[in-house]
């Protein structure tokens, strides 16, 4: 598991457009709401600052970066 840089949502954000290729589609998944978040967006769980679930949004795109469908 990678551990997240100093400003973790620039680096999710980073993350998500290179895994997603595109900033478009990026901020896409990262505003709509997911059952793996419990129903919530990635950017709704990036917002309350629980480094815990900062990390599995890191995670998830890990997945998808290796082809994984989440």
């Amino acid at each position: 598991m990678a551990t997240l840089a100093l400003d973790p949502i620039a680096h999710i954000i980073a993350h998500a457009t290179e895994a997603l290729d595109g900033r478009e589609r990026a901020m896409h998944w990262l505003e709509r709401q997911s059952d793996s978040f419990g129903g919530r967006s990635p950017l709704q769980v990036l917002s309350q600052g629980n480094p815990d679930e900062m990390q599995r949004v890191d995670d998830i795109l890990t997945a998808l970066d290796y082809g994984m469908h989440i």
